[in-house]
């Protein structure tokens, strides 16, 4: 979608601050019984997807990199599914073994710029990072509804600026954050629709798996070089 300011004289800009919008979106967010986030990343000369879930301290995170993995939070629990390109990528050795299969245990790191958002927690942290308190706000026009448009300046920085876009009505709730140069954009949606993040079935202990298959301690990651026996 296309966002673009009204036709003719600009509208006024809201009566709070934009410090004051910034801190009430994030709240919205943090608060939000479910949230749905799309992002982009772009990762020096790569640039890759990611579609997350929220759901209280639940998440399900999908990232498109090198192929299509899913990590999944449920409590203090973290369980890992990836396509056979993704293990190939990774481990290519063992590839057919771990492919479409849920795992616990020990994982592979995500790719820079992705990890943090298989929690809630790390969106917030990504727009507190610039100074809307020292920003600016306008109204303009995006999906053909009104909203607010914030920009300011990471910390320590005073020329590229990031945008959030928020709600004029209603709760308040962010809507579009891009930062600088396209590096990270989040589109926020379908707040308080119906979701829920479950344990997936049939869950395998990757580490025991690992151990079993390689006695001596595997490399750091937890993920051998070589082939992992197909579960039974």
């Amino acid at each position: 979608m296309i966002v673009g300011c009204s036709a003719g004289r600009p509208a006024p800009p809201p009566h709070l601050p934009p410090g004051e919008i910034a801190r009430r979106a994030q709240a919205a967010f943090a608060d939000a019984n479910t949230a749905h986030v799309l992002g982009t990343v772009r990762d020096g000369a790569q640039r890759f997807a990611f579609d997350a879930r929220y759901t209280g301290a639940d998440s399900d995170l999908t990232i498109d990199h090198n192929g299509r993995y899913r990590v999944r939070r449920v409590g203090a629990a973290q369980y890992l599914w990836a396509d056979q390109a993704f293990w190939d990528a990774t481990v290519p050795a063992a590839s057919a073994a771990l492919a479409a299969r849920w795992w616990t245990g020990s994982f592979p790191p995500p790719p820079a710029g992705v990890a943090d958002f298989s929690t809630r927690s790390s969106v917030v942290s990504s727009l507190r990072r610039y100074d809307w308190a020292h920003g600016q706000a306008a109204q303009t026009t995006l999906h053909g509804h009104t909203v607010i448009h914030l920009t300011a300046v990471a910390a320590g920085e005073s020329t590229t600026s990031a945008s959030l876009y928020v709600e004029k009505d209603g709760a308040g709730r962010p809507l579009r954050f891009e930062e600088p140069d396209e590096s990270l954009r989040l589109d926020f949606q379908d707040y308080d629709q119906p979701y829920r993040v479950q344990k997936p079935a049939d869950v395998l202990d990757l580490s025991a798996a690992v151990a079993q298959a390689f006695p001596t301690a595997p490399p750091a990651g937890g993920v051998p070089p070589g082939p992992i026996p197909t579960p039974r």
